[in-house]
């Protein structure tokens, strides 16, 4: 999968973890990003958000810290899935 992230292109690939038992990692200079196939489906969305996060956090150098990633990645999924009518007004054109 490829997605842009703040005007540049990550790839998202799904693979075995690679830092001992982490579910994700994203890499800023390389722009990738990579889950964990060891989790179900409802875990890697909840896993590729938090990457997504920490992208876009070391792209405009925010610095969150692993804590406040999680908690944003959490909240966010949620309230998302809480409202799906949220995304599609969210991502309505403009009139």
């Amino acid at each position: 999968m490829k997605l842009r992230i703040l005007g540049k292109v990550w790839t998202v690939k799904q693979a075995r973890p690679v830092l001992g038992d982490d579910s994700g990692e994203s890499d800023f200079d390389r722009c990738l990003i990579v889950h964990t196939v060891n989790e179900c489906e409802q875990q890697r969305r909840d896993t590729l958000l938090h990457e997504i996060i920490h992208a876009v956090s070391d792209s405009i150098k925010l610095k969150l810290k692993e804590k406040q990633v999680h908690a944003l990645a959490c909240a966010l999924l949620a309230v998302l899935r809480d409202n799906p009518e949220l995304v599609e007004y969210l991502l309505k054109e403009d009139e």
